[in-house]
């Protein structure tokens, strides 16, 4: 699997995700893939981006932003939190 692949994977994950957080970064979800721990925070009014990923061996800051396409669905799940 290349990079990009994975973060695509992981922004599809995250759109699926139920558990949110708000923060002053945005609304922030945390879930396990492919041996990591991810964050993604989706903040208002701009593209979700991917904070970081943690494991055993330690943690990585950072990651790619996503495109609208897979910020729009992230917003959704996002949404449907607050809903609830």
């Amino acid at each position: 699997m290349t990079d990009q692949e994975m973060y695509e994977t992981v922004f599809k994950m995250a759109a699926n995700q139920t558990s949110w957080k708000f923060t002053n970064l945005g609304a922030t979800t945390c879930f396990s893939h492919n041996g990591y721990s991810w964050t993604v925070v989706a903040p208002s009014g701009q593209t979700a981006y991917i904070l970081g990923r943690s494991n055993m061996g330690g943690t990585e800051l950072g990651g790619p932003d996503a495109t609208w396409s897979e910020t729009l669905p992230i917003t959704e799940a996002v949404m449907a939190h607050r809903r609830c």
